[in-house]
């Protein structure tokens, strides 16, 4: 009796610690580092990331000269079962879906092989510098975005 009484605390503790190790996996999600308003003056492009419902909100945009947005693409990161996804509607009538493919504190990177341009994506968060870079095949094109707030 006392062994059962035993086996059954030590596998709702196992039970526990998993549990809580599954909440702060998800807590310590690279995203979180995206929210706020982001600048790249010289490139004159910008983005601005907010949390809803489990869900980052994203907008991709221009900067006009007087660093008001202009020609903003929709962005989302989400979970679709197991996989993280990152959405991009750069219009309203097309859609790209990237499954991200690795995570950690440096940041995250997505990859869509069908698509036009990029087919893969890369943010390194670090601190008040966000570093992009959208690939495909010998092409590159980097953004350095400084924190605006």
């Amino acid at each position: 009796m006392p062994k059962k009484c035993f086996y059954s605390k030590l596998t709702f503790s196992l039970l526990l610690l998993s549990l809580l190790a599954c909440k702060q996996k998800e807590t310590t999600l690279p995203f979180n580092k995206l929210l706020g308003h982001w600048a790249d003056t010289a490139a004159g492009m910008g983005e601005k990331w907010e949390l809803k419902n489990d869900t980052w909100i994203g907008y991709g945009f221009d900067l006009d000269s007087s660093n008001t947005m202009q020609n903003a693409e929709k962005l989302c990161i989400f979970k679709n079962g197991g996989t993280w996804i990152y959405k991009a509607m750069p219009t309203v009538k097309y859609t790209a879906l990237f499954a991200i493919d690795s995570m950690g504190e440096w940041g995250f990177s997505a990859h869509r092989d069908t698509n036009d341009f990029p087919t893969k994506i890369v943010y390194l968060l670090q601190g008040k510098t966000n570093q992009v870079m959208l690939f495909k095949d010998n092409k590159t094109v980097k953004l350095n975005f400084t924190k605006q707030d």
